[in-house]
């Protein structure tokens, strides 16, 4: 894990449906989800420095999918993977 990513950074978890969630907790260098099926990116929390007027909320999980947590530090989602 790179510097830039705090031991706070983000909460995963799931919910009684089984359906895995994240969310941001205030962490300085934000986080982002790139979907595992199109690569399209999902602001999870943008940086301190960018969120003005923005209004957090948990982004569902899908196995393949990749949480960047700050600038460089990534994992790939295998959650539901048998």
């Amino acid at each position: 894990v790179a510097p830039d990513v705090s031991g706070h950074h983000a909460r995963i978890w799931h919910d009684e449906s089984d359906i895995w969630y994240v969310e941001g907790l205030g962490s300085k260098n934000g986080t982002v989800l790139v979907s595992g099926v199109d690569k399209s990116e999902a602001v999870v929390e943008p940086p301190a420095d960018e969120r003005t007027g923005w209004t957090g909320a948990p982004v569902a999980l899908q196995p393949g999918d990749e949480l960047v947590f700050g600038k460089s530090t990534r994992y790939v989602v295998i959650a539901g993977v048998k």
